[in-house]
């Protein structure tokens, strides 16, 4: 890959997960995760979050201004490699939104609805999410048309809705996604979350793209103090939170070149972390 294709990749990647992982079927899906490893599996306390309105649980959608969903589960909540089995469509429709930040940051002014199928697709409704602070009705946003096993996202009418952009590694949501980036020239990777792993003497050797992109995984030279196996769960819980705010929010997993079946997930929205092991086989740089 050019070099400098490469580093405008990893520029867009320091914005951006959200989220959507390729899914089974396609042929850049990741394969189902192993279960972690329970004796070193942690979680810290939430950074934000709340309850969802009854209106929400009425309605059947994602509603706002919290991250939880009606069903129990989180709005952003991609800690897990795969999408949500109980409506991947709906997941794969909140994802590209965080990732691509479709709504700006105003996620608690839309409710994202539950996937009904329409031919060999799933239909995925926002509406507005009616909120005094929003200023919002209950108009609808989008109509999502969902290909999950494709991996392929349009909308019902091109010519009312706004234009899907690109993923963050700049793959059209109707076209094949590109091949997973890795940066591997780390200084020329310059970010607020690379500024952050250097506040922090962590020292990051390699940075990957997956899910279009949407979900970093950054290899360090080795699991240093504040993260570390064995380290105070407020001590990481402080580092992922910095880490989380550098990477704007979007959820991201760390590695070490001297670990490598293990990763460190964060799931900045759910402010909850994990150790996992590796769902994918990552080589040594």
């Amino acid at each position: 890959m050019n070099a400098s294709i490469a580093i405008a990749r990893a520029k867009r990647l320091s914005l951006g997960l959200a989220g959507a992982l390729a899914v089974a079927g396609c042929p850049n899906a990741p394969p189902e995760p192993v279960k972690p490893v329970p004796s070193v599996t942690a979680s810290a306390a939430a950074y934000d979050g709340g309850p969802s309105t009854p209106e929400a649980k009425d309605a059947g959608v994602d509603a706002g201004p919290a991250w939880l969903l009606p069903d129990g589960g989180i709005l952003m909540d991609v800690i897990g490699w795969d999408l949500d089995p109980m409506d991947p469509a709906r997941d794969y429709v909140r994802r590209y939104v965080f990732a691509t930040k479709r709504y700006a940051n105003a996620f608690e002014c839309v409710q994202i609805g539950k996937s009904v199928p329409q031919g060999t697709k799933s239909r995925v409704e926002v509406r507005e999410a009616p909120s005094p602070k929003c200023k919002t009705g209950t108009a609808v946003r989008d109509v999502f048309l969902v290909d999950v096993a494709g991996d392929r996202l349009t909308v019902d009418d091109p010519a009312v809705r706004a234009p899907l952009v690109v993923w963050p590694d700049e793959s059209r949501p109707n076209e094949k996604a590109a091949p997973v980036v890795s940066i591997n020239r780390i200084r020329e990777w310059k970010t607020p979350m690379a500024d952050m792993f250097e506040l922090l003497r962590l020292t990051p050797i390699r940075i990957q793209g997956y899910g279009r992109g949407s979900y970093l995984v950054i290899t360090l030279s080795g699991w240093h103090t504040p993260i570390t196996r064995d380290a105070a769960d407020g001590k990481i819980k402080e580092a992922l939170k910095r880490l989380c705010e550098a990477n704007d929010g979007q959820p991201f997993a760390i590695a070490s070149a001297l670990d490598p079946p293990v990763w460190l997930r964060a799931s900045c929205a759910a402010g909850t972390y994990k150790w996992d092991r590796s769902p994918v086989f990552v080589p040594p740089p």
